[in-house]
């Protein structure tokens, strides 16, 4: 990732969990290493099959 919008995106989507501190959301280096697996692992099947991986679990929402 280039810059802090791709993660802003993750976030938005709830593919990154945060938690909001004030006016400012934060995360736990758990958390984001979660989320860079999950990326590594939609990215080495996508280049494998040329298909998109079918995601048996949804990313659990921002706000939870």
């Amino acid at each position: 990732m280039k810059d802090a919008s791709g993660l802003r995106h993750a976030v938005r989507r709830g593919r990154l969990r945060t938690e909001r501190v004030g006016y400012m959301h934060v995360t736990t280096p758990e958390w984001l290493e979660a989320y860079a697996a999950q990326a590594r692992a939609y990215r080495a099947g996508r280049d494998r099959t040329g298909a998109l991986p079918v995601e048996s679990d949804p990313p659990r929402a921002a706000h939870e």
